[in-house]
């Protein structure tokens, strides 16, 4: 029984958690990128390492991102 609760116990504290940094909470898997390759963001978080996949890359041609 008391291997049981440490596993539960395990779990929610994962659950309770909030998935990544301040920088990459918010993510989707959504990203805009220019012409040269830029992106909004990377695929790897640069705080805490999380992966997340970029699903939908939205390509704005002629138009410099730093800009935005």
């Amino acid at each position: 029984m008391r291997r049981i609760e440490t596993r539960v116990g395990k779990v929610e504290a994962v659950l309770r958690r909030p998935p990544g940094c301040s920088t990459c909470r918010r993510w989707d898997g959504t990203v805009i990128g220019d012409d040269e390759g830029t992106r909004t963001r990377p695929e790897v978080c640069p705080g805490c390492e999380r992966v997340v996949p970029i699903q939908t890359l939205v390509i704005i041609a002629d138009v410099d991102l730093e800009r935005l």
